[in-house]
């Protein structure tokens, strides 16, 4: 299997790249994924690199106030995952990403909570939630998977 974890997600986004082909063949196959940080966050087809505003206007996390920047992940999933939802102040922004137009559908996963992505249905263990995030139109729709 494989085990990504970290902080940084632009310097881990950058590791993956060179070999984002063999890291979706070997999950394809069958390989277990475990992410945690970083690495959950950069599972999806698009990651959130950074940043903490849309536009000038702030978004969250407090204290980053750079420009959100939305770059390549390792196209284990067909959507965008963040991480940290309620305690890092994440899920705000990822609202913000989808009402902006920048991404259409999305999840938030608390800390001291897994998302087991497999065949079936997505299945959440832990303490918290994933939050599901989906841009219509002209509107955002959330709402959340609890823990089984």
């Amino acid at each position: 299997g494989v085990a990504i974890l970290g902080k940084d997600r632009r310097a881990i986004a950058s590791g993956l790249a060179p070999i984002s082909e063999a890291l979706r063949d070997a999950v394809g196959g069958g390989a277990p994924y475990l992410g945690i940080g970083a690495g959950a966050a950069l599972a999806g087809d698009a990651a959130i690199l950074g940043g903490g505003e849309i536009g000038g206007v702030p978004v969250g996390p407090l204290g980053d106030d750079s420009e959100v920047e939305l770059g390549e992940g390792a196209g284990l999933v067909d959507l965008l995952i963040e991480v940290d939802a309620i305690g890092g102040g994440t899920l705000p922004r990822l609202i913000a990403v989808a009402e902006a137009g920048l991404v259409g559908q999305a999840l938030s996963v608390d800390a001291g909570t897994a998302l087991i992505v497999g065949q079936g249905a997505l299945v959440v263990q832990g303490s918290g939630s994933v939050w599901q995030v989906v841009a219509g139109d002209g509107s955002v729709t959330v709402s959340t998977l609890g823990a089984e």
